[in-house]
């Protein structure tokens, strides 16, 4: 169809191009020495890298910069059904981590997000982007949705710093500026 195919080996066991007896494939590629890779693809040009599509629809790319573009509710990981990754095209877009428990500074985590830091430091440090008045910092809620822990604005006067809640709605702890209370 007009582009040039160019297959050079330099090496004796040679390139298989076709469906490998163990492999069927539209394109095999099979060889390779030492720690040298068996597909090498150099882009000269500024198209993408690689376009990868389904009955004419792109559904990954790869480019120049190393970026990688994948469709809406796309995934990788280790299956459908297992841990994955999943992007979503949304007004504000999401990742969405699946089936899996996610670990910071360990590889066994025991949680849905465990999170181990270096002794003597901070673990977590959670930080809006902007902060206005009554703004809730971070809110932890119960099943049902009701509040159980805020940790609200810290600006001097008389906005709560930290505010713990049966599930509820009853306050049993606020400390403030200046003061601790609880129920």
């Amino acid at each position: 169809t007009g582009a040039d195919v160019t297959l050079v080996s330099d090496f004796n066991t040679g390139v298989n191009i076709g469906a490998a007896a163990n492999t069927p494939a539209t394109l095999s590629i099979s060889g390779g020495i030492g720690s040298n890779a068996a597909f090498i693809v150099n882009q000269t040009n500024s198209g993408n890298i690689i376009a990868a599509s389904s009955s004419g629809t792109t559904q990954f790319t790869l480019d120049t910069s190393g970026n990688i573009t994948t469709v809406d509710n796309a995934w990788f990981g280790l299956g459908s059904a297992a841990g994955r990754i999943e992007f979503d095209d949304q007004t504000t877009d999401e990742v969405n981590i699946l089936n899996a428990n996610v670990g910071i500074g360990t590889q066994t985590p025991g949680a849905a997000l465990h999170i181990v830091g270096p002794a003597d430091t901070v673990a977590l440090r959670v930080r809006p982007g902007s902060m206005t008045i009554n703004t809730n910092i971070q809110e932890w809620l119960a099943i049902d949705g009701t509040t159980l822990m805020n940790f609200d604005q810290v600006y001097p006067g008389e906005q709560s710093r930290l505010s713990l809640n049966r599930s509820d709605g009853v306050n049993l702890l606020t400390i403030t500026e200046n003061t601790i209370s609880a129920e």
